[in-house]
């Protein structure tokens, strides 16, 4: 009697814990959950801060270099849309992206250490899928006129695009950027002209100075003098500071 009586308080005793290990797991799986969609909310908005948060990237030897390589991703493969189709395991997604060139893949994501981890074998597995081919934006992201990449730019300095372009039918030109410093707390400002250079000086079609650190990609007008020019290059003249800060950006001048 004693023994069916210690067997029915066990029973019992498992079967009110089952609830409470039901509640942990869903608790520890709405955690992974959130930790994934604040990656995804991060990407989509081009918050490359929050990305970083997010994520660790074992392709990138340092936070400098994932952080460029994640801005110039951020144009080549611009997400729009996501949607978590399966949770196979709590820390193991699947999840639909739908990219701004059309693009649509299946695509696995793991949680570890609340963060999202991606390397070099991460789609080497069947749940990854192309479901539609998005256009090709390698060459030129956006249908642009001109891309530039640039680091380690001393302040007070000129420096130069290496791509040349022409300006047809327009007075004004869209163009597209990031700018920051090396130092925390120095504002960054830079000069960004579009010019004919030559050996006795630079003929200035237009300009626009920007103020700021815009780590994510950002949007302003540059208006020029003519509607027509011809053999163009972008300027870029940084801001002098007294820390000796240096300079960092990417950009594109938009068709």
């Amino acid at each position: 009697m004693k023994r069916l009586i210690t067997v029915l308080m066990f029973g019992m005793l498992f079967a009110l814990s089952l609830p409470l290990l039901a509640d942990a797991a869903s608790k520890q799986e709405t955690q992974e959950s959130k930790i994934l969609i604040n990656f995804l909310e991060s990407m989509k908005n081009g918050d490359i801060d929050g990305v970083i948060k997010y994520v660790n990237d074992e392709r990138f030897e340092s936070t400098k270099r994932l952080k460029e390589e994640y801005k110039l991703l951020l144009f080549k493969d611009k997400l729009v849309e996501y949607e978590i189709i399966e949770n196979k395991e709590n820390n193991y997604f699947i999840v639909n992206l739908s990219f701004e060139n059309g693009g649509v893949s299946k695509v696995p994501f793991t949680i570890n250490s609340d963060k999202v981890n991606i390397n070099s074998e991460s789609l080497d597995t069947d749940d990854f899928e192309v479901i539609k081919e998005g256009e090709d934006l390698t060459i030129r992201p956006l249908h642009t006129l001109c891309d530039w990449h640039f680091s380690a730019r001393n302040q007070g300095s000129t420096f130069y695009s290496d791509c040349e372009f022409n300006i047809s039918g327009t007075s004004s030109l869209d163009v597209l950027l990031t700018q920051e410093t090396s130092i925390s707390g120095v504002t960054p400002g830079i000069v960004y002209s579009v010019v004919k250079k030559h050996w006795y000086g630079d003929d200035v079609w237009g300009s626009r100075y920007v103020s700021g650190t815009k780590s994510s990609p950002y949007s302003t007008t540059i208006t020029g003098k003519s509607d027509s020019f011809t053999g163009a290059q972008m300027r870029f003249e940084t801001d002098t500071n007294s820390k000796g800060a240096r300079y960092e950006g990417i950009g594109s001048v938009l068709k």
